[in-house]
């Protein structure tokens, strides 16, 4: 074992669910920087786990394999794959599906169809102005230095003739960090799969993790290299659910044990809304990642 290793600096792999593919676009803007035309290279922590009891299958649900890859062309396995036929011409609303109300276009697509080329099409962040510190008030300080700045870039497009081709640029350069995207792609394959879920199995899988965040940062990583490469979409859904908190973390397993009791909080109805929404979410991306690798 590489005793440099840290718990919070490996990379996720091996992920049993790694077929499907969902993106949480708040957390890609939050930590986007604002000098590329790009979302940074997001790398997912990796921990361990004492063995989470029991669940019950779920057969209403795809079980996912580790062994598929973001460059792959197939398309999701998603149990809502039905739900999108046709392909996707990258219009308004399919970027909006990636997007939220916090996301400014520059120029606004409604105004891409009448916009001259070449087309430079942005995007950028919405975040409240901070106020300005007495330091940019100086008279050494450059001009236009005290400017509140409200809008952070997040991605951009090259210079484009047409409408249409800018816009599948900017979804290119939205989706290029490939192991983020596998990352959140897996997330919510995971929320999906929880919200599947009956209380019980639920209750014992949230005592699982807080187990899990017992142990050492040794053990936790000992745990991952010894589950990683030999679970897939055969074997059990703890088994699954293990390696894939091994791969994100204990910090992140932390969020997970709230996530549930979340989910346990809500009536099966709302369950079940939660599950569709979240598997559609998975299926509209993993088509998106598909035919960017076409």
């Amino acid at each position: 074992m590489n005793s440099d290793i840290s718990v919070d600096s490996a990379i996720l792999s091996d992920n049993p669910f790694s077929d499907e593919y969902v993106l949480d676009i708040d957390t890609v803007l939050e930590d986007a920087p604002s000098v590329t035309t790009k979302p940074r290279e997001i790398i997912v922590p990796a921990r361990y786990t004492g063995p989470i009891p029991i669940l019950e299958p779920l057969p209403h649900l795809t079980v996912w394999s580790p062994q598929s890859s973001i460059s792959s062309s197939s398309t999701t396995s998603s149990p809502t794959e039905h739900s999108f036929a046709g392909p996707i011409h990258w219009n308004n609303a399919d970027l909006n599906l990636l997007l939220t109300s916090q996301l400014v276009f520059s120029p606004p697509l409604v105004d891409l169809p009448t916009t001259p080329s070449p087309i430079h099409l942005r995007l950028y962040k919405r975040y409240p102005a901070l106020d300005p510190s007495p330091e940019i008030f100086s008279k050494h300080a450059p001009i236009g230095t005290g400017r509140p700045q409200s809008l952070l870039l997040i991605a951009e497009a090259e210079e484009c003739q047409t409408a249409e081709y800018a816009r599948v640029c900017l979804a290119k350069n939205i989706l290029s960090n490939d192991g983020f995207v596998t990352y959140m792609l897996d997330k919510y394959n995971v929320l999906t799969t929880l919200h599947g879920c009956s209380t019980a199995t639920l209750l014992s899988l949230q005592r699982g993790m807080i187990e899990m965040l017992g142990v050492s940062e040794l053990e936790w990583i000992g745990r991952f290299e010894q589950l990683g490469g030999n679970v897939d979409g055969a074997c059990a859904l703890e088994a699954r659910v293990e390696v894939f908190l091994l791969g994100v973390g204990m910090r992140e397993t932390e969020e997970w044990v709230e996530v549930l009791e979340t989910v346990m909080e809500m009536g099966e109805r709302e369950r079940k809304v939660w599950m569709e929404v979240y598997a559609d979410a998975a299926g509209f991306l993993g088509r998106c990642v598909a035919e960017m690798w076409e």
